[in-house]
């Protein structure tokens, strides 16, 4: 690299993934090549910069930890859309879920690319899978007075209850 000999392990068992970070390096630079794992600890720590809601930084962190099993110490420069597209067919959710895991890796390479790492983001370009929407029928007129009967049972006998706790309290 630079007319300088590199020798150090790159933590890859697969060739062509080598090929790909020793490429990288070679163009950008060590100081350049972000790996996965690196990108997914800055992008958490970004999250909680914005003060994101703990339930969606949990979110992102079962991401995250998906994206480290499974491209862990590539370069995300080598993560192709091939390789997205692979780990969304690996994923074994309903529909409306995989819908929204596929927007948080999304989002992630969004980060990625405006953090300067990548050049382009590779989930955008996997299709959303199809969503059946199942509409919700109304209820029937003996449903519903069923229910309405039903409300005015546990009112009734809740106003029951609550004067017999109201006169057990005064003993």
């Amino acid at each position: 690299m630079e007319g300088k000999a590199l020798r150090h392990s790159l933590d890859l068992t697969n060739w062509e993934a080598a090929q790909r970070r020793v490429r990288d390096l070679e163009i950008h630079g060590e100081a350049q090549a972000v790996n996965v794992e690196e990108a997914c600890e800055k992008f958490l720590a970004d999250c909680e910069g914005r003060k994101l809601s703990p339930a969606t930084i949990k979110k992102y962190k079962y991401v995250c930890d998906e994206l480290k099993r499974t491209f862990g110490p590539q370069s995300l420069r080598s993560v192709s859309v091939d390789d997205v597209r692979s780990l969304r067919n690996s994923w074994h959710y309903a529909p409306l879920t995989a819908l929204k895991r596929l927007e948080y890796v999304r989002t992630f390479f969004s980060f990625c690319v405006a953090s300067g790492w990548m050049q382009a983001n590779p989930a955008k370009g996997i299709k959303s899978p199809k969503i059946k929407a199942v509409p919700t029928a109304p209820f029937e007129g003996d449903e519903w007075e069923r229910i309405v009967w039903a409300v005015g049972l546990m009112c009734f006998s809740s106003r029951i209850h609550a004067a017999a706790s109201r006169h057990r309290r005064l003993r």
